[in-house]
């Protein structure tokens, strides 16, 4: 919306913003049990049934282990063949079909039968706002947003806050100077 129509964006998020009316918690469904049709369908699908027909995306899994990121194991269970912590390449399973011998030799969502259903996540209202903010608020929220974001994700998945990642000399750290250097690390984390 803030290229297609700029002034109505404009005016849109500068009300959102002024009423301060954001998610708090997570926006979930938490009622399952481990037992079959009653169980997270995702898990039910995805991991009980077809296991191995969701796979880790390779994208996501390098930033994570380059970034030496305590979600990693959270978010992802090494492959059942060789217990790697190996993504796939978006779109190129036909491609290196050698590579990955079988679906089973990459890693999956960490998942489990009874785990909720995000509709909307904390996480992802305060990357909002956040950028909502570096549009057309204040930088130094658009900057608390964002981090307290990374505070959420990290609670999410039961992974221990490591302010390091996001402070200062850190490879999460928001930056000094350019918009789009902002907007970049604010999508990316989102």
């Amino acid at each position: 919306q803030v290229y297609a129509r700029p002034a109505i964006a404009k005016t849109g998020i500068e009300a959102l913003l002024a009423e301060n009316n954001f998610l708090l918690q997570d926006a979930k469904m938490t009622a399952f049990a481990n037992e079959q049709d009653k169980r997270n369908p995702i898990y039910e699908t995805g991991v009980d049934r077809l296991a191995g027909n969701i796979v880790a995306s390779a994208t996501l899994m390098n930033a994570l282990k380059t970034a030496v990121d305590p979600r990693l194991t959270r978010i992802f269970t090494p492959s059942l063949r060789g217990g790697l912590m190996i993504g796939l390449k978006n779109g190129y399973y036909r491609n290196d079909a050698a590579t990955y011998p079988n679906i089973q030799s990459l890693a999956t969502p960490a998942l489990g039968p009874v785990d909720p259903v995000y509709f909307f996540s904390a996480a992802e209202c305060d990357f909002l706002v956040a950028e909502a903010n570096l549009w057309y608020g204040s930088d130094a929220q658009a900057k608390s947003y964002y981090e307290m974001g990374i505070q959420a994700s990290m609670a999410k998945f039961g992974a221990t806050n490591n302010p390091s990642l996001y402070g200062v000399g850190g490879v999460y750290q928001y930056p000094a100077t350019g918009f789009e250097n902002k907007q970049s690390v604010i999508i990316t984390q989102k």
